[in-house]
Protein backbone atom coordinates (compact mmCIF):
# COMPACT_ATOMS: atom_id res chain seq x y z
CA UNK A 1 0.00 0.00 0.00
CA UNK A 2 2.95 2.55 0.82
CA UNK A 3 4.54 1.87 -2.32
CA UNK A 4 0.84 2.48 -4.60
CA UNK A 5 0.83 5.61 -2.43
CA UNK A 6 3.95 7.19 -2.82
CA UNK A 7 3.55 6.42 -7.06
CA UNK A 8 0.14 8.44 -7.15
CA UNK A 9 1.71 11.13 -5.03
CA UNK A 10 4.66 11.25 -7.42
CA UNK A 11 2.43 11.18 -10.77
CA UNK A 12 -0.33 13.90 -9.35
CA UNK A 13 2.27 16.28 -8.01
CA UNK A 14 5.47 16.56 -10.60
CA UNK A 15 9.10 16.42 -9.63
CA UNK A 16 8.17 14.71 -6.52
CA UNK A 17 10.91 12.46 -4.75
CA UNK A 18 9.58 9.48 -2.81
CA UNK A 19 12.42 6.95 -1.21
CA UNK A 20 11.61 4.41 0.99
CA UNK A 21 14.59 2.55 2.70
CA UNK A 22 13.99 -1.22 4.20
CA UNK A 23 15.95 -3.02 7.00
CA UNK A 24 17.46 -6.54 6.23
CA UNK A 25 14.02 -8.60 7.32
CA UNK A 26 12.34 -6.11 4.95
CA UNK A 27 10.08 -4.03 8.07
CA UNK A 28 10.13 -0.22 7.32
CA UNK A 29 13.02 1.71 7.95
CA UNK A 30 13.03 5.25 6.89
CA UNK A 31 10.68 7.14 4.56
CA UNK A 32 11.63 10.22 2.64
CA UNK A 33 9.39 12.54 0.81
CA UNK A 34 10.17 15.43 -0.92
CA UNK A 35 7.43 17.43 -2.84
CA UNK A 36 7.53 19.00 -6.56
CA UNK A 37 6.92 22.33 -6.01
CA UNK A 38 8.45 22.78 -2.65
CA UNK A 39 11.85 22.13 -4.48
CA UNK A 40 11.04 24.25 -7.75
CA UNK A 41 10.05 27.12 -5.40
CA UNK A 42 13.22 26.93 -3.18
CA UNK A 43 15.08 27.94 -6.30
CA UNK A 44 14.12 31.74 -5.12
CA UNK A 45 14.22 31.61 -1.53
CA UNK A 46 16.54 32.00 0.79
CA UNK A 47 19.17 29.42 1.12
CA UNK A 48 18.33 28.78 4.60
CA UNK A 49 17.20 25.56 6.10
CA UNK A 50 15.90 24.64 9.19
CA UNK A 51 15.77 20.92 10.18
CA UNK A 52 14.53 19.26 13.50
CA UNK A 53 13.03 15.46 14.80
CA UNK A 54 10.01 15.03 16.93
CA UNK A 55 9.05 11.91 18.35
CA UNK A 56 5.81 9.67 16.44
CA UNK A 57 3.39 8.46 18.76
CA UNK A 58 1.61 5.58 16.41
CA UNK A 59 2.96 2.63 18.59
CA UNK A 60 5.72 2.11 16.23
CA UNK A 61 8.36 4.38 17.46
CA UNK A 62 10.91 6.84 15.77
CA UNK A 63 10.63 10.45 14.82
CA UNK A 64 8.92 12.40 12.12
CA UNK A 65 11.79 14.95 10.44
CA UNK A 66 11.46 18.27 8.24
CA UNK A 67 13.90 20.12 6.29
CA UNK A 68 11.88 23.54 5.81
CA UNK A 69 12.87 27.04 4.43
CA UNK A 70 11.36 30.21 5.64
CA UNK A 71 9.58 32.40 3.27
CA UNK A 72 10.26 36.40 2.82
CA UNK A 73 7.32 37.28 4.69
CA UNK A 74 8.07 34.70 7.84
CA UNK A 75 6.05 31.61 6.48
CA UNK A 76 6.77 27.95 6.88
CA UNK A 77 7.91 26.49 3.60
CA UNK A 78 9.23 22.74 4.34
CA UNK A 79 11.23 21.48 1.50
CA UNK A 80 11.28 18.07 2.99
CA UNK A 81 10.03 15.39 5.59
CA UNK A 82 10.15 12.00 6.20
CA UNK A 83 10.24 9.66 9.28
CA UNK A 84 13.64 7.53 10.55
CA UNK A 85 13.89 4.83 12.81
CA UNK A 86 15.57 7.42 15.80
CA UNK A 87 17.67 10.43 15.90
CA UNK A 88 21.33 8.27 15.28
CA UNK A 89 24.35 8.99 12.70
CA UNK A 90 23.32 6.37 10.07
CA UNK A 91 19.41 7.43 10.44
CA UNK A 92 20.65 11.93 9.71
CA UNK A 93 22.96 10.54 7.21
CA UNK A 94 20.53 8.58 5.45
CA UNK A 95 18.24 11.47 5.33
CA UNK A 96 20.54 14.46 4.18
CA UNK A 97 22.38 12.25 1.36
CA UNK A 98 18.04 11.85 0.04
CA UNK A 99 18.23 15.34 0.64
CA UNK A 100 20.87 16.01 -1.38
CA UNK A 101 19.70 14.78 -4.40
CA UNK A 102 16.70 17.53 -4.56
CA UNK A 103 19.10 20.30 -3.05
CA UNK A 104 22.80 19.61 -4.36
CA UNK A 105 25.86 20.67 -1.32
CA UNK A 106 26.49 24.58 -1.70
CA UNK A 107 29.02 27.15 -0.42
CA UNK A 108 25.73 29.21 -0.19
CA UNK A 109 23.51 26.49 1.47
CA UNK A 110 22.94 27.22 6.05
CA UNK A 111 21.81 24.57 8.23
CA UNK A 112 20.08 26.05 11.19
CA UNK A 113 19.47 23.01 13.92
CA UNK A 114 20.09 22.68 17.88
CA UNK A 115 23.29 20.50 19.28
CA UNK A 116 22.03 16.97 18.04
CA UNK A 117 25.48 15.74 17.58
CA UNK A 118 23.94 12.78 14.85
CA UNK A 119 22.74 15.64 13.31
CA UNK A 120 25.76 17.92 13.44
CA UNK A 121 28.05 14.70 12.36
CA UNK A 122 25.64 14.20 9.44
CA UNK A 123 25.75 17.58 7.63
CA UNK A 124 29.32 17.93 8.21
CA UNK A 125 30.04 14.65 6.16
CA UNK A 126 27.16 15.08 3.69
CA UNK A 127 26.98 19.13 2.87
CA UNK A 128 30.98 19.90 3.08
CA UNK A 129 30.33 23.00 1.28
CA UNK A 130 27.66 24.37 3.42
CA UNK A 131 27.74 26.07 6.65
CA UNK A 132 26.19 25.04 9.77
CA UNK A 133 24.56 27.57 12.42
CA UNK A 134 22.99 26.31 16.01
CA UNK A 135 19.71 27.44 17.05
CA UNK A 136 20.06 30.94 19.72
CA UNK A 137 16.94 29.75 21.23
CA UNK A 138 18.64 26.49 22.48
CA UNK A 139 21.47 27.91 23.42
CA UNK A 140 19.78 30.96 25.45
CA UNK A 141 18.45 28.02 27.79
CA UNK A 142 21.88 27.42 29.14
CA UNK A 143 22.66 31.26 29.48
CA UNK A 144 20.93 32.33 33.07
CA UNK A 145 23.58 32.18 35.09
CA UNK A 146 26.83 33.78 35.71
CA UNK A 147 28.65 30.56 34.43
CA UNK A 148 26.92 30.78 31.05
CA UNK A 149 30.23 32.86 29.40
CA UNK A 150 32.44 30.22 30.57
CA UNK A 151 29.85 27.16 28.74
CA UNK A 152 29.93 28.89 25.70
CA UNK A 153 33.49 29.22 25.62
CA UNK A 154 34.18 25.60 26.25
CA UNK A 155 31.11 24.06 24.76
CA UNK A 156 30.65 26.17 21.16
CA UNK A 157 31.97 27.57 18.61
CA UNK A 158 31.01 30.63 18.26
CA UNK A 159 31.09 30.83 14.69
CA UNK A 160 28.06 28.52 14.82
CA UNK A 161 25.82 30.83 16.76
CA UNK A 162 27.35 34.31 16.45
CA UNK A 163 26.26 36.26 13.03
CA UNK A 164 29.37 38.66 13.12
CA UNK A 165 32.00 35.30 13.22
CA UNK A 166 29.66 33.20 11.33
CA UNK A 167 31.38 32.58 7.70
CA UNK A 168 27.91 31.93 5.89
CA UNK A 169 24.50 33.95 5.35
CA UNK A 170 22.14 33.29 7.34
CA UNK A 171 19.75 36.35 7.28
CA UNK A 172 17.84 37.40 10.00
CA UNK A 173 17.43 33.41 10.79
CA UNK A 174 18.73 32.79 14.47
CA UNK A 175 16.45 29.69 15.66
CA UNK A 176 15.00 26.61 14.74
CA UNK A 177 12.07 27.30 16.49
CA UNK A 178 9.87 27.62 13.19
CA UNK A 179 10.41 24.28 12.62
CA UNK A 180 9.06 23.11 16.05
CA UNK A 181 6.22 25.20 15.27
CA UNK A 182 5.47 22.85 12.01
CA UNK A 183 5.93 19.82 14.42
CA UNK A 184 3.51 21.26 16.94
CA UNK A 185 1.22 22.21 14.07
CA UNK A 186 1.15 18.04 13.23
CA UNK A 187 0.77 17.07 17.37
CA UNK A 188 -2.42 15.17 17.06
CA UNK A 189 -1.10 13.19 13.49
CA UNK A 190 1.77 12.27 15.12
CA UNK A 191 -0.59 9.51 16.16
CA UNK A 192 -1.59 8.17 13.02
CA UNK A 193 -0.70 5.17 11.18
CA UNK A 194 1.92 6.22 8.75
CA UNK A 195 -0.13 6.78 5.53
CA UNK A 196 -2.52 8.92 7.11
CA UNK A 197 0.05 10.79 8.81
CA UNK A 198 1.70 11.21 5.74
CA UNK A 199 -1.62 12.67 4.51
CA UNK A 200 -2.38 14.68 6.61
CA UNK A 201 1.08 16.68 6.17
CA UNK A 202 0.68 17.18 2.78
CA UNK A 203 -2.78 18.43 2.98
CA UNK A 204 -1.46 20.75 5.33
CA UNK A 205 1.42 22.16 3.27
CA UNK A 206 -1.07 22.41 0.14
CA UNK A 207 -3.16 24.72 2.40
CA UNK A 208 -0.03 26.57 3.33
CA UNK A 209 1.00 27.08 -0.51
CA UNK A 210 -2.66 28.05 -1.31
CA UNK A 211 -2.76 30.67 1.44
CA UNK A 212 0.68 31.95 0.73
CA UNK A 213 0.24 32.15 -2.97
CA UNK A 214 -2.73 34.69 -2.39
CA UNK A 215 -0.74 36.92 -0.11
CA UNK A 216 1.67 37.20 -2.81
CA UNK A 217 -0.57 38.63 -5.16
CA UNK A 218 -2.74 40.43 -3.10
CA UNK A 219 -0.53 43.71 -2.49
CA UNK A 220 -0.61 46.37 -4.57
CA UNK A 221 0.67 46.71 -8.22
CA UNK A 222 3.32 49.38 -7.24
CA UNK A 223 4.49 47.00 -3.94
CA UNK A 224 8.26 45.35 -4.91
CA UNK A 225 9.09 44.46 -1.62
CA UNK A 226 7.39 41.46 0.77
CA UNK A 227 4.72 42.85 3.02
CA UNK A 228 7.49 42.07 6.50
CA UNK A 229 10.25 44.36 4.80
CA UNK A 230 7.88 46.96 4.02
CA UNK A 231 6.61 47.49 7.29
CA UNK A 232 9.83 47.27 8.60
CA UNK A 233 10.96 50.27 6.25
CA UNK A 234 7.59 52.44 7.09
CA UNK A 235 8.62 52.07 10.84
CA UNK A 236 12.31 53.77 10.31
CA UNK A 237 11.18 56.13 7.63
CA UNK A 238 10.18 59.51 10.11
CA UNK A 239 13.52 58.94 11.95
CA UNK A 240 15.43 58.51 8.86
CA UNK A 241 14.57 61.69 7.25
CA UNK A 242 16.10 62.86 10.45
CA UNK A 243 19.13 61.57 10.38
CA UNK A 244 21.90 63.47 9.18
CA UNK A 245 24.00 62.27 5.84
CA UNK A 246 26.93 63.42 4.33
CA UNK A 247 27.13 62.24 0.66
CA UNK A 248 31.08 60.73 0.09
CA UNK A 249 31.21 59.65 -3.83
CA UNK A 250 27.75 60.03 -5.82
CA UNK A 251 28.91 57.87 -8.13
CA UNK A 252 29.86 55.23 -6.26
CA UNK A 253 26.66 55.99 -3.77
CA UNK A 254 28.98 56.30 -0.83
CA UNK A 255 27.21 58.18 2.07
CA UNK A 256 28.29 59.16 6.07
CA UNK A 257 25.44 58.58 8.04
CA UNK A 258 25.29 59.79 11.76
CA UNK A 259 22.98 57.84 14.16
CA UNK A 260 21.15 60.45 16.26
CA UNK A 261 21.21 57.54 18.95
CA UNK A 262 24.81 56.56 19.70
CA UNK A 263 26.25 59.45 17.66
CA UNK A 264 28.36 57.17 15.69
CA UNK A 265 29.24 57.58 12.13
CA UNK A 266 28.73 54.93 10.10
CA UNK A 267 29.93 54.77 5.90
CA UNK A 268 26.76 53.13 3.66
CA UNK A 269 27.33 51.80 0.31
CA UNK A 270 24.02 51.54 -2.01
CA UNK A 271 25.86 49.93 -4.79
CA UNK A 272 27.01 47.66 -2.22
CA UNK A 273 24.05 47.37 -0.17
CA UNK A 274 26.23 47.55 3.04
CA UNK A 275 26.49 49.62 5.95
CA UNK A 276 29.59 49.56 8.41
CA UNK A 277 26.77 48.45 11.33
CA UNK A 278 26.55 45.11 9.77
CA UNK A 279 22.93 45.14 10.23
CA UNK A 280 22.60 45.71 6.28
CA UNK A 281 25.04 43.29 5.29
CA UNK A 282 23.06 40.63 7.53
CA UNK A 283 19.75 41.41 6.76
CA UNK A 284 19.66 41.51 3.21
CA UNK A 285 17.28 44.52 3.27
CA UNK A 286 18.31 48.77 4.50
CA UNK A 287 18.91 49.09 8.09
CA UNK A 288 18.31 53.16 9.38
CA UNK A 289 21.48 54.13 8.12
CA UNK A 290 20.98 52.68 4.45
CA UNK A 291 17.44 54.02 4.23
CA UNK A 292 18.68 57.46 5.54
CA UNK A 293 21.32 57.35 3.04
CA UNK A 294 19.27 56.44 -0.18
CA UNK A 295 16.09 59.40 1.26
CA UNK A 296 18.85 61.52 0.86
CA UNK A 297 20.12 60.03 -2.79
CA UNK A 298 16.55 60.39 -3.99
CA UNK A 299 15.70 63.83 -2.35
CA UNK A 300 18.66 65.77 -2.16
CA UNK A 301 19.97 66.24 -5.84
CA UNK A 302 16.27 67.30 -7.17
CA UNK A 303 15.72 69.67 -4.73
CA UNK A 304 19.06 71.14 -6.19
CA UNK A 305 17.56 71.07 -9.39
CA UNK A 306 21.22 68.44 -9.95
CA UNK A 307 21.27 65.73 -12.14
CA UNK A 308 21.44 62.07 -10.68
CA UNK A 309 24.82 60.28 -12.05
CA UNK A 310 23.07 56.40 -11.19
CA UNK A 311 19.85 55.84 -10.18
CA UNK A 312 18.07 53.08 -8.06
CA UNK A 313 14.93 52.05 -7.59
CA UNK A 314 13.21 51.46 -4.12
CA UNK A 315 13.04 47.91 -4.03
CA UNK A 316 16.68 47.07 -5.61
CA UNK A 317 18.06 48.23 -1.86
CA UNK A 318 16.56 44.81 -0.89
CA UNK A 319 17.68 40.93 -1.69
CA UNK A 320 15.98 40.01 -4.49
CA UNK A 321 15.31 37.60 -2.05
CA UNK A 322 12.04 39.92 -0.40
CA UNK A 323 10.88 41.14 -3.39
CA UNK A 324 6.83 40.23 -4.03
CA UNK A 325 7.94 38.84 -7.86
CA UNK A 326 10.10 36.03 -6.50
CA UNK A 327 7.77 35.57 -3.63
CA UNK A 328 5.04 34.82 -5.72
CA UNK A 329 7.07 32.31 -7.89
CA UNK A 330 7.54 30.35 -4.98
CA UNK A 331 4.46 29.25 -4.41
CA UNK A 332 3.64 29.11 -8.60
CA UNK A 333 2.91 25.26 -8.48
CA UNK A 334 0.11 23.49 -7.31
CA UNK A 335 0.66 20.47 -4.54
CA UNK A 336 -2.03 18.34 -5.23
CA UNK A 337 -3.25 15.41 -2.43
CA UNK A 338 -4.45 12.29 -3.33
CA UNK A 339 -8.14 10.93 -4.29
CA UNK A 340 -9.82 7.52 -2.86
CA UNK A 341 -7.81 4.90 -3.93
CA UNK A 342 -10.44 3.72 -5.67
CA UNK A 343 -9.55 5.83 -8.08
CA UNK A 344 -5.88 4.92 -8.49
CA UNK A 345 -4.13 3.76 -11.46
CA UNK A 346 -0.80 1.87 -10.13
CA UNK A 347 0.98 -0.88 -11.86
CA UNK A 348 0.59 -4.46 -10.81
CA UNK A 349 4.16 -4.53 -10.33
CA UNK A 350 4.23 -1.94 -7.67
CA UNK A 351 0.94 -3.34 -6.42
CA UNK A 352 2.91 -6.81 -5.73
CA UNK A 353 5.69 -4.74 -3.76
CA UNK A 354 5.08 -5.09 0.12
CA UNK A 355 6.67 -3.51 3.09
CA UNK A 356 6.67 -5.26 6.69
CA UNK A 357 5.89 -2.79 8.93
CA UNK A 358 8.58 -1.69 12.04
CA UNK A 359 8.10 -3.88 15.20
CA UNK A 360 6.23 -2.15 17.70
CA UNK A 361 8.41 -0.11 20.42
CA UNK A 362 6.53 -0.96 24.03
CA UNK A 363 8.17 1.30 26.48
CA UNK A 364 6.39 1.54 30.12
CA UNK A 365 5.35 4.67 31.62
CA UNK A 366 3.36 7.45 30.48
CA UNK A 367 3.82 8.68 26.63
CA UNK A 368 6.04 11.81 26.19
CA UNK A 369 4.44 14.11 24.61
CA UNK A 370 7.00 17.26 24.16
CA UNK A 371 10.04 16.86 22.18
CA UNK A 372 13.48 15.87 23.61
CA UNK A 373 15.61 18.81 24.65
CA UNK A 374 19.14 18.79 22.59
CA UNK A 375 22.52 18.86 23.55
CA UNK A 376 22.92 21.43 26.30
CA UNK A 377 19.45 22.58 26.57
CA UNK A 378 18.22 23.71 29.83
CA UNK A 379 14.83 23.16 30.71
CA UNK A 380 12.74 24.36 33.42
CA UNK A 381 11.01 21.54 35.52
CA UNK A 382 7.44 22.02 36.53
CA UNK A 383 6.69 20.91 39.87
CA UNK A 384 3.44 19.86 40.49
CA UNK A 385 1.47 21.46 43.19
CA UNK A 386 -0.43 19.81 45.38
CA UNK A 387 -4.14 21.10 45.60
CA UNK A 388 -5.76 21.67 49.24
CA UNK A 389 -8.06 19.42 50.25
CA UNK A 390 -11.58 20.44 51.03
CA UNK A 391 -13.94 18.87 53.47
CA UNK A 392 -17.17 19.13 51.24
CA UNK A 393 -17.48 16.66 48.33
CA UNK A 394 -17.76 17.65 44.75
CA UNK A 395 -21.12 18.55 44.73
CA UNK A 396 -20.28 22.14 45.38
CA UNK A 397 -18.01 21.84 41.97
CA UNK A 398 -21.08 20.21 40.28
CA UNK A 399 -22.94 22.71 40.68
CA UNK A 400 -20.70 26.09 40.47
CA UNK A 401 -21.43 26.99 44.20
CA UNK A 402 -18.96 30.16 44.06
CA UNK A 403 -19.10 30.35 47.92
CA UNK A 404 -16.08 28.95 50.02
CA UNK A 405 -18.28 28.11 53.09
CA UNK A 406 -20.59 25.12 52.17
CA UNK A 407 -22.94 25.77 55.14
CA UNK A 408 -23.51 29.15 53.09
CA UNK A 409 -25.96 29.46 50.09
CA UNK A 410 -24.90 30.60 46.96
CA UNK A 411 -27.42 33.09 46.48
CA UNK A 412 -28.42 35.12 49.55
CA UNK A 413 -31.39 36.49 48.18
CA UNK A 414 -32.59 32.64 47.98
CA UNK A 415 -34.63 30.79 51.14
CA UNK A 416 -32.77 28.12 52.86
Amino acid sequence: MLYSYLHMLDQVNFGTKPKVELDEAGNLKYIFIALGACIEGFKVMRKVILVDATFLKNGYGGVLVFAKAQDPNSHHYPLAFGVLDGENNASWTWFFEMLKTVIPDSSEIVFMSDRNQSLITAVANVYPQSHHGHCIWHLAQNVRYPSAFKYLEENTKRETWARVYFPGCRYNLDTSNSVESINSAFRAARRYALIPLLDTIIKKISDWFNEHRKDAVSGSIDTKLVPLVEIHLHNLWGKSEKTPVREMNSYDLEYEVTDTDDGKAYLVNLKAKTCSCKVYDYEKYPCLHGLAAYLYFFKVPAAHGRRREVNIEYHRLSSQYYWTELWAMAYYMTIYSLSDKSEWNVPDHIKLLQIIPPKKQTRKGRKKVNRNPSVGEWRKRTQNVRRPRTNFGFSWLLFGMRTNNPSEPNNPSEPN
